[in-house]
């Protein structure tokens, strides 16, 4: 009989195994140490050094979709790189999905970042297609 998960940690591994962030061993461990100690695997993985800020982020996004970005529900992410995360999102206000990209440093980006991203996203914005 398999030990039921708490919801969270049920969503950690979920996400984890998707985007091949923790091998499927080290998710499981972590996932019932987390639960022994009554904190966020997500915590957990970043005391330990298994996920960085980056990483951590993204599955605290994801696990919370519709609470990381006013108006749009995460879905799923479509890729990442050096710049950024792309996700799929659904744009509440216009009932549709669309990709959204965002600066993977948030609020530690650089201003250079931040420039290099803007020119990105208008040069995107002159596309007609």
């Amino acid at each position: 009989m398999s030990e039921e998960r708490p919801p969270q940690a049920a969503g950690f591994a979920t996400i984890v195994s998707r985007h091949a962030l923790l091998p499927n061993d080290a998710t499981e461990e972590l996932s019932r140490d987390a639960a022994a100690r009554g904190v966020s695997p997500t915590n957990l993985a970043i005391e330990r050094g298994l996920l960085d800020a980056v990483q951590a982020d993204l599955v605290q996004m994801l696990l919370r979709p519709r609470d990381s970005i006013p108006g749009y529900e995460l879905i799923d992410v479509l890729g990442r790189g050096g710049m950024g995360v792309v996700y799929r999102a659904k744009q509440w206000g216009l009932g549709r999905e669309v990709a959204l990209k965002m600066v993977l440093r948030g609020n530690l980006a650089s201003q250079a970042d931040l420039d290099r991203f803007q020119a990105e996203a208008q040069a995107a914005a002159k596309l007609d297609h």
